[in-house]
C-alpha cells in the first residue's frame, strides 16, 4: 500500500471517528440542553453519520416540546375546573402531575443515554415517540455566515462609518428591538382601583375635578395643547424610526450608504411601515383595553370596587381574575410571535420588493405556513440569541451608564448642598444630554452584536423566500 493510500485511509478513519464522537455528544448533550445540541451539530452539515443522529435528536426534542405543550394545556384545562369544584383536590392533582413530569424526565434521560450508546456502536438511533419532521434548511447553519457578514461590514474599523451606522441603528426598529425596545415587547397598562373608593365617591371626585378644570379654561387649554404636542411628537418619532429602519437595512445589504439618499429611496416603504405600526398598535391597545375592562365591568356590576373587595376573599377573587389573566397571556403570546416575524421578515420583504406592509405580511404568513419547521427553529434560535445579546447589552449598560450616573448624582447632591439654583437647572439639562450621549455610544460599541442579529434575520429571509438580497 502506497503512502498516499495510507494517508487517505487514515483521513477517512479520522472523519469516521470524529462523526462517531459528534453523534455520541449530540445524544448526551441533548439530555441537558435540548434542541440546542442537535442545532449546533447540524449548523454546517447536510449528510453524514453525525448528521443523521443529530436529525433524529432534533426531531425527538421538538416532539417532546409538542408533548410538553399538550401536557401543560391539558393540565391547566383540568386544574381550572378543579379550582371551582373542590380546591382540596389540587394537592393530589399537583402530586400526580409532578410524578408524571419526573417519569417523562427519566424517560428522556434513558433514551438519550441509549442513543449515545447506539451511536458509539455505529448505529443511527431513532427515538421512541419521535415525530418525523422535514426541513430543507436549518437557521443555525446561518450563524457562521452572519458572523462573516458582520466582519465584512464593520471591519477594519472606520470610526466615521461606525458612528453613522450606530446613529441609524439606534433609531431603527432592528436596533432598539435587539436592545429590548418596544418593537415586539408587550406593555400591559395598569388598571383597577386600589383606593377602595365606591363608584359614587369616584363619580363625585371626578365631577369636582371636571368642575374645577372647567373653571380654569386656560389650564385646560394648556393640558390639551401638551397632549396634542406629545401625540405629534410620537407620530414624528414613529415616522423617523420607520424611515431609519429601511436606511439601516439598506446599509446592511449594500454596506456603503448615505442617509439622505437612502431615506429618499425608501420613503414609500417608510410611510407603509408608519401606518402599519399605528394600525397594529391601535389593535393591540384595543385588545388590551377590552381584556382588562372585562373584569372591571364585572366588578362594577356586582356593586363597585368597595363592595366587591370587601365581601370577597382572596381565593374567589383569584378565580374571578384567572380566566382574564390566561386570556391576556394568550393574546400577548400571539401578538409577540406575530411582531417577531413582521419585524424580521415583512419589513425586509417590503424593502426588497417595494410592496406595502400589509402585502408583505400576507407573503410572510404564506412562507411561514410552507416552512413551519424552519420558522419554529428560527423563532427559537432568535429567542436564544436575543437573550445573549440582552445580557451583553445589560453588562455594557452597567459599565457605561451606572458609573457615570453615580458620579453625576454625587455632584448633583453637592450642588444642592451648596444651594445652586441656576447651576442646578443647567446641571439637570446636562445630565439628560449626557445620558443620551452614553446611550448613543453604547449603540456604537455594541454594533457587532446588533448587526449579527440583523444579518441572521436577513439571511433567514433569503432562505425562507429563496432569494438573494445581501450584497456583501
Amino acid at each position: 500500500m502506497s503512502k498516499t493510500q495510507t494517508q487517505i485511509q487514515n483521513k477517512k478513519k479520522s472523519n469516521v471517528d470524529r462523526e462517531k464522537s459528534n453523534a455520541v455528544l449530540v445524544h448526551i448533550l441533548g439530555i441537558f440542553i435540548g434542541t440546542i445540541s442537535p442545532l449546533i451539530f447540524l449548523k454546517d452539515k447536510t449528510s453524514g453519520f453525525d448528521y443523521e443522529n443529530a436529525r433524529h435528536v432534533l426531531n425527538f426534542k421538538i416532539s417532546m416540546v409538542i408533548y410538553w405543550t399538550f401536557f401543560w394545556l391539558l393540565g391547566l384545562g383540568i386544574a381550572v375546573p378543579l379550582l371551582y369544584i373542590n380546591p382540596s383536590f389540587l394537592i393530589l392533582y399537583g402530586l400526580l402531575c409532578l410524578a408524571i413530569m419526573m417519569a417523562i424526565g427519566i424517560f428522556e434521560l434513558i433514551v438519550g443515554i441509549v442513543g449515545g450508546v447506539k451511536a458509539s456502536g455505529g448505529a443511527v438511533y431513532k427515538y421512541p415517540l419521535e415525530m418525523s419532521f422535514k426541513y430543507r434548511w436549518n437557521p443555525f447553519m446561518l450563524v457562521p455566515a452572519s458572523f462573516r457578514k458582520v466582519k465584512a461590514l464593520l471591519f477594519p474599523i472606520k470610526a466615521g462609518y461606525w458612528f453613522k451606522l450606530g446613529f441609524v441603528s439606534l433609531f431603527s426598529i432592528y436596533g432598539y428591538t435587539s436592545r429590548g425596545g418596544n418593537g415586539n415587547n408587550i406593555r400591559i397598562p395598569s388598571g383597577g382601583d386600589s383606593s377602595g373608593t365606591s363608584t359614587n365617591e369616584v363619580s363625585k371626585i371626578t365631577g369636582e375635578a371636571v368642575s374645577n378644570l372647567a373653571g380654569k379654561g386656560f389650564i385646560a387649554g394648556i393640558v390639551g395643547f401638551v397632549v396634542l404636542l406629545l401625540a405629534l411628537i410620537a407620530l414624528v418619532f414613529n415616522y423617523i424610526t420607520s424611515a431609519l429602519t429601511f436606511v439601516y437595512v439598506d446599509a446592511l445589504v449594500n454596506k456603503g450608504f448615505k442617509i439622505k439618499s437612502s431615506w429618499k429611496k425608501n420613503n414609500y416603504n417608510a410611510v407603509s411601515l408608519f401606518w402599519f405600526r399605528i394600525v397594529v398598535g391601535l389593535i393591540h391597545l384595543c385588545a388590551l383595553v377590552i381584556i382588562i375592562s372585562l373584569p372591571i365591568l364585572k366588578i362594577l356590576r356586582t356593586g363597585g370596587f368597595e363592595t366587591y373587595f370587601t365581601d370577597a376573599s382572596f381565593f374567589p377573587i383569584f378565580l374571578d381574575f384567572l380566566p382574564y389573566f390566561v386570556l391576556l397571556v394568550i393574546w400577548g403570546t400571539i401578538f409577540t410571535v406575530f411582531m417577531t416575524f413582521a419585524i424580521d421578515f415583512s419589513i425586509i420583504h417590503t424593502y426588497k420588493n417595494s410592496v406595502g406592509m400589509s402585502a408583505a405580511v400576507k407573503d410572510m404568513f404564506r412562507a411561514v405556513k410552507n416552512e413551519k419547521m424552519q420558522a419554529y427553529i428560527y423563532w427559537y434560535s432568535k429567542y436564544l440569541f436575543s437573550m445573549v445579546v440582552g445580557l451583553i447589552m445589560a453588562i455594557a449598560s452597567i459599565v457605561l451608564i451606572l458609573i457615570p450616573i453615580i458620579i453625576y448624582f454625587i455632584l448633583l447632591f453637592a450642588i444642592l448642598a451648596a444651594g445652586g439654583g441656576a447651576l442646578f437647572t443647567a446641571y439637570i439639562i446636562f445630565g439628560v444630554l449626557l445620558l443620551l450621549f452614553i446611550i448613543y455610544i453604547i449603540s456604537v460599541i455594541t454594533l457587532p452584536v446588533t448587526t449579527f442579529l440583523s444579518y441572521f434575520s436577513l439571511l433567514s429571509y433569503e432562505k425562507m423566500f429563496d432569494t438573494k438580497l445581501v450584497n456583501i
